[in-house]
């Protein structure tokens, strides 16, 4: 009776350190993710800072200077749901804080969605601009036209390999055009994108849109920017930044921005 007890403790304390250890490694993903994201705005406003930039904006750009992006929304691709709050996101594909924020944020993004709270348009833009991210981009933006119902999962997978090659240190494909391209084909096949698509990828690289996004992104008027740096989110003309106390509930901080402007 005693060995059974002593082996029941025993399998508790080793279930309970686990989770201990699950809960920790999350602390740190997260504390790392807000690390990450002060580094990329100060990184962020040092390349505004260099490149030649336009007047300052006095307003919004006008709907026929709209950039290409990519919407997601519980009535579908391509569709904002009424009623739902439209969370925007700029972002590169190259950016190591917009994959981990994907990462992490994801599930949650996309579970808002599916409830019809929030309906998300994707915007790319050039910031980090590796390798990978025109290549990301394009891929993006066919699949997002020809085989839509797996553009949400093909995206959550593009920012998934380059958060861990970028962890790992592995620059092989992320600074490798050529073996990018390959790279996009085979997580393209992987969520399940037909052939006749994967075979469109890798066309037409850097794509054209990806200089009018970031133009646009520049100009967009956003209370409460600090700079330039990606992730940014903008809900109703109000530019968000992820903090670690919003990392639980991204959704609701997003509805109550839309209700009360901060």
């Amino acid at each position: 009776m005693g060995s059974k007890s002593d082996a029941a403790r025993l399998k508790a304390q080793q279930l309970k350190a686990e989770q201990q250890r699950k809960e920790k490694r999350t602390r740190m993903m997260i504390y790392s993710v807000v690390g990450a994201l002060v580094l990329a705005t100060v990184l962020a406003v040092a390349w505004v800072l260099l490149r030649p930039t336009s007047q300052e904006p006095t307003a919004s750009p006008s709907a026929a200077d709209s950039p290409v992006s990519f919407v997601v929304s519980a009535d579908g691709v391509g569709k904002v749901k009424d009623g739902s709050v439209l969370v925007r996101e700029f972002f590169d594909y190259s950016c190591h804080a917009c994959a981990d924020v994907d990462v992490i944020l994801g599930e949650k993004l996309t579970e808002g969605i599916d409830a019809g709270r929030i309906s998300v348009e994707f915007i790319p833009v050039d910031v980090v601009n590796m390798e990978w991210h025109p290549v990301a981009a394009q891929a993006a933006s066919v699949v997002y036209d020809q085989d839509p119902q797996h553009f949400l999962q093909f995206h959550h997978a593009l920012m998934q390999y380059f958060s861990d090659q970028f962890r790992q240190q592995n620059p092989d494909v992320i600074k490798n055009t050529e073996a990018s391209v390959q790279q996009v084909k085979t997580l393209a096949e992987g969520v399940g994108v037909p052939g006749e698509v994967v075979a469109k990828l890798g066309a037409d690289i850097p794509p054209a849109f990806l200089l009018t996004n970031t133009e646009y992104w520049k100009n967009l008027a956003a209370s409460g920017r600090e700079g330039l740096a990606t992730p940014e989110f903008v809900v109703n003309d109000t530019s968000i930044r992820i903090r670690q106390e919003d990392v639980a509930d991204p959704v609701s901080r997003f509805e109550e921005v839309a209700k009360t402007g901060k």
